[in-house]
């Protein structure tokens, strides 16, 4: 009980750093799931090309599709309907481009701020300390807690927990479109993945419970 009440009280501290910088952090985090969607839907386009264009399957071509562009047009005028899907190509790889670019700026913005805020308070608590305090500490160990302690929360929340929510967006967004082309094959692979899921989450605890034997 008490260990989780250290472990909210830290939880509370990482967000109470977190909250002026999280309009940075979640601008960022939009950039991210735009590079997402778009990797996802430059293949869907070629798809689109080739089966219901070059390959005469009007039945593999969206709806949406048939709603600008009917299916006479498409008949017999495939090249246009080549050229909109190559434009839409090099659309969403510009796009991409740019939300790479974006993504980056603000998660750097993001770190840079969250570090900030975390070094400040800490710099004028040390300050604030008794003189006994340093005497007892070593010069290095202080200079420790504020550089490469700070860092290695930095990399936890900045990296390692966005890459979390990014890792949960591409697989629900990937899911939709899979389950939106082939419901049946997209079950068989889920139930593939689930498999591996159980059995990294047994051997994750086999490993924790052997490391706190020790």
């Amino acid at each position: 009980m008490e260990q989780n009440k250290k472990k909210a009280g830290k939880a509370a501290m990482i967000f109470r750093f977190l909250k002026p910088c999280l309009p940075l952090m979640l601008t960022g985090l939009f950039f991210s799931a735009m590079i997402t969607v778009c990797q996802a839907f430059i293949p869907q386009v070629i798809r689109i090309s080739v089966d219901g264009v070059l390959g005469s399957d009007l039945s593999k071509i969206p709806e949406w599709v048939k709603a600008f562009l009917s299916e006479e047009t498409i008949r017999e005028n495939p090249g246009k309907m080549l050229t909109i899907a190559a434009l839409a190509v090099i659309l969403l790889a510009a796009i991409n481009i740019a939300a790479n670019y974006y993504s980056k700026v603000f998660a750097a913005k993001g770190s840079e701020s969250f570090v900030k805020g975390m070094r400040d308070q800490l710099y004028d608590h040390i300050q604030k300390l008794p003189y006994s305090w340093h005497v007892k500490n070593q010069t290095g160990d202080i200079i420790q807690r504020c550089t490469s302690d700070v860092d290695v929360v930095r990399n936890f929340v900045t990296n390692q927990l966005m890459e979390v929510f990014r890792i949960i967006f591409l697989i629900v967004f990937y899911m939709v479109i899979m389950f939106s082309m082939n419901v049946k094959i997209s079950l068989i692979a889920v139930s593939f993945s689930d498999c591996n899921s159980v059995l990294w989450i047994l051997l994750l605890k086999d490993c924790t419970a052997f490391s706190g034997s020790r």
